[in-house]
């Protein structure tokens, strides 16, 4: 089973997936894990 995490902070937002082999940041359109 995965697990979604998305952090919606003042200044940027993330989202990560937790899979049995460890947590992967995901990237946007442009490659960057932070988007603003």
């Amino acid at each position: 089973m995965s697990a979604v995490g998305i952090d919606f902070g003042n200044e940027n937002c993330y989202v990560a997936v937790a899979k049995a082999g460890g947590i992967e940041t995901i990237t946007n359109d442009y490659s960057q894990r932070a988007t603003p």
